[in-house]
């Protein structure tokens, strides 16, 4: 009796413990327990006549405990039962939201769903009718709930209306303020939609005056012109920031890179400008589209032909734009004359092998030749380690005569301005270690 007591009450798994599908399953293992319980407790007695006497008890012991397990497991099947339909009603709902905006499945839903709630209200003891009419109006509440959600204000509206009629009074009260809020919405969208394309005064002087309209009405009109236009004018001003930036890149081409510069970029530039609603510098980018060629080819000039040009053309935007011209390439070969010249000037070329230093001399005295300064064959690369200043100098000494005074004046910066080519050559003659490199900052 005792064992009994633990397996139904007081043990921590006891039976009567257990509720719905666990004390459906866990009922027949209960059973065969209680049985060898019985087996256990006959096999104690100490003869035939004590198992005689005892074995009555215990059936009865047994019968009595058998009607508490039938009674629970009738309880917990309805529990059980109960809980798959209310499952059921969770799963109807959330096909709902998934599918919203299918109207030739929603009915099929809602029915489902009612058979549903039929069948829990029989469980429970309770009217049918009710139940089923409650069941359709949550599908139908729940699928308008989310095309609000999801912005179909025009689609919830007409579902809304269709369905009306079948949702229950806390359902309909529940739409209430969200199915008034999307007509308000949707009546501004259309309102705009239509004033629009009309001619006539700016939008929003326009909804003031208008009587149809309800104040809300008028507001959210108002709003929406306002969102719509802050929109419009935050996407301009970022598109013609990105045109600002390509023409930036595309001047600097012309002056520095001419051999870079794609034929018609200031043309497509200028419809772009155009097209964001900058009528001006649209203009005045494609007058300088029209003198591509002009712009090319004085950037390709020596500096004294350039002088000479910029003379010759009288006071406006092409002169402007020569001199534009002028003074970026006037930067460039400030900071790096034989980059600057390799880039530029299309009989130069790129840069020969660092071990070419011929080559390399031919460029810089070509270079020279445009700009009416000395060059030096390498690109300048800043360092203040003794080490890269004598492999620099050691290289340096080899350079002709012509080149020499401009690595010692005092804009040169030293001559280690130059080492990162002039190391390089070190490497490849064997005069400079891997070690030693490795010391050397990146470019």
């Amino acid at each position: 009796m005792a064992a009994t007591q633990q397996a139904l009450h007081t043990a921590p798994d006891a039976f009567y413990r257990t509720a719905g599908q666990a004390a459906v399953e866990g009922a027949p293992a209960l059973r065969q327990r209680l049985l060898q319980m019985r087996e256990d407790a006959l096999a104690q007695a100490k003869d035939d006549n004590e198992r005689a006497a005892l074995a009555p008890r215990l059936d009865a012991n047994l019968t009595y405990v058998q009607g508490g397990i039938d009674r629970h497991v009738a309880e917990q099947t309805l529990v059980r039962n109960q809980q798959i339909a209310l499952e059921c009603q969770a799963l109807n709902l959330r096909l709902a939201e998934l599918e919203h905006g299918d109207d030739s499945i929603l009915p099929s839903v809602a029915e489902a769903n009612a058979s549903v709630a039929q069948h829990l209200a029989r469980l429970r003891g309770e009217p049918e009718e009710p139940a089923m009419l409650a069941a359709r109006s949550a599908v139908w509440r729940s699928a308008i709930d989310q095309r609000l959600a999801t912005g179909q204000g025009p689609q919830a509206l007409d579902l809304f209306g269709r369905v009306q009629d079948q949702l229950v009074p806390a359902d309909q009260r529940a739409l209430e303020l969200p199915i008034q809020t999307a007509r308000t919405d949707v009546t501004a969208d259309q309102w705009i939609a239509r004033e629009a394309t009309k001619p006539g005064e700016p939008l929003v002087t326009r909804v003031q005056t208008d009587t149809q309209l309800s104040p809300a009405e008028k507001a959210l009109v108002q709003a929406k012109i306002e969102a719509q236009e802050s929109a419009q004018d935050a996407a301009r001003v970022t598109t013609i920031r990105g045109l600002d930036d390509q023409l930036e890149a595309t001047a600097h081409s012309i002056a520095t890179a001419p051999g870079q510069y794609r034929p018609g970029t200031l043309a497509a530039l200028a419809n772009a400008y155009e097209d964001a609603g900058e009528a001006p510098k649209a203009q005045a980018i494609r007058r300088l589209a029209q003198q591509e060629s002009f712009l090319l080819s004085f950037a390709r000039s020596g500096a004294a032909a350039q002088q000479r040009l910029i003379e010759s053309l009288p006071e406006g935007e092409d002169r402007a734009a020569a001199l534009a011209i002028q003074d970026r390439q006037a930067e460039a070969f400030a900071k790096d004359p034989f980059a600057a010249g390799t880039a530029l000037y299309p009989d130069v070329g790129p840069p020969k092998p660092i071990d070419d230093m011929a080559g390399r001399i031919a460029q810089a005295r070509a270079i020279a030749a445009y700009r009416g300064v000395p060059v030096v064959p390498f690109t300048a690369y800043a360092s203040g380690m003794p080490q890269e200043q004598q492999a620099v100098q050691a290289l340096v000494d080899s350079l002709p005569d012509d080149m020499k005074p401009v690595l010692e004046g005092p804009s040169s910066g030293g001559l280690h301005t130059y080492g990162i080519d002039a190391v390089a050559s070190m490497k490849a003659s064997g005069k400079w270690t891997d070690k030693a490199l490795t010391r050397m900052p990146p470019p």
